[in-house]
């Protein structure tokens, strides 16, 4: 149904990865329709890294604070999120989330990788090919 497909999908961006996978993670949404949306845990995560600062202008209204009220219990966004976007200093403790886990990782030989945990291993600056595995995921879901 067109309802479905308005439907928001929301990608947690996991707190423990670096500053610049979420730049990428940022850049990757200018390739995503509009009702993907960006949750992080805190708005620190951009206000501390002028660059995110700056590159989220344009999206900003598609990004959700985790402690800015989504839900008042303490459900952890790893759990309710659509898919995680992680990398290689992940705690693997949240590798066990619901969530398919998007890893962006630098050794990666492929652009695109399926991982065992219904997610795929991203190669890093490559924000088109991060997209591409986020819609492979939404796909495989609806």
């Amino acid at each position: 149904s067109k309802d479905q497909n308005m439907q928001e999908f929301l990608l947690y961006f996991s707190p423990s990865a670096s500053g610049k996978n979420l730049l990428e993670a940022i850049h990757a949404f200018y390739y995503l329709p509009q009702n993907y949306k960006l949750l992080l845990a805190d708005r620190t995560d951009i206000e501390n890294n002028a660059v995110a600062t700056w590159a989220v202008q344009n999206i900003m209204s598609r990004i959700r604070f985790e402690n800015e009220g989504l839900s008042q219990d303490e459900t952890s966004p790893f759990s309710y999120a659509d898919a995680v976007i992680a990398d290689s200093t992940t705690d693997p403790m949240f590798a066990h989330s619901a969530a398919p886990l998007l890893v962006l990782n630098d050794d990666s030989r492929d652009d695109i990788a399926y991982n065992e945990r219904h997610g795929y291993n991203v190669r890093t600056n490559n924000p088109e090919a991060l997209a591409t595995a986020i819609l492979r995921i939404a796909r495989a879901r609806a």
